[in-house]
């Protein structure tokens, strides 16, 4: 038991996110491999398509394909549950940064091949692509560990109307330090029931 422990605390979890837009079955794929992939669970979503200020998007159920709707609403449900959670986790935040800390990027890839029509307007937008890349790289760099040498590549085409764009990354946390924030969340909500009780008792008394 011991060294399953052990051998939890030293390995990672892998998250993999792919991005292919081409015009052909778009999606955005996420694959999280555990235990060097004994345990994988991969979920895929297709790009949404706009209406109004609602978003549609096909979801995969067992052998058919239900068409959902992401709305204003549904955005602000998902802010509330993530401020819900800051609020009954002390120093959410604070946890949040330390995983992001620990976190490093194994690999990043983007190519992106696109044409706007005129030569002048593509060669534009090409220099503007590369420095929204600088960008990125230098945030990421600031963030997290970038364990690998991340490949970019920009294919402007002339005459052409078109935008096609894959992007490729894997980010490893480590799993040892999950188990630490878990055990100090445990203690710190075992810590907070008995500052309740105690102040219950005291107003009682």
């Amino acid at each position: 038991m011991t060294l399953v422990v052990i051998y939890c605390f030293f390995s990672k979890i892998r998250i993999y996110m792919l991005l292919i837009k081409t015009g052909n079955d778009d999606r955005i794929e996420f694959t999280i491999k555990l235990l060097h992939g004994l345990f994988s669970k991969k979920v895929s979503i297709p790009f949404m398509k706009r209406e109004g200020l609602s978003l549609k998007y096909e979801e995969q159920q067992s052998n058919k394909k239900e068409e959902k709707t992401f709305t204003p609403n549904d955005l602000q449900h998902m802010k509330n549950n993530y401020d819900q959670f800051l609020n009954s986790v002390k120093n959410g935040k604070e946890h949040i940064r330390r995983i992001v800390k620990k976190s490093s990027v194994d690999r990043l890839t983007t190519d992106i091949r696109f044409g706007v029509g005129q030569a002048d307007h593509t060669a534009t937008l090409t220099a503007l692509l590369w420095t929204v890349h600088g960008l990125i790289r230098t945030f990421l760099e600031r963030t997290v560990t970038i364990a690998c040498k991340p490949v970019h590549n920009v294919v402007p085409l002339y005459g052409q109307v078109v935008f096609k764009m894959t992007a490729s990354c894997i980010v490893s946390i480590p799993l040892g330090h999950l188990m630490i924030i878990g055990i100090r969340l445990w203690i710190e909500s075992g810590m907070s029931k008995q500052k309740r009780a105690g102040g219950i008792h005291g107003t009682s008394n």
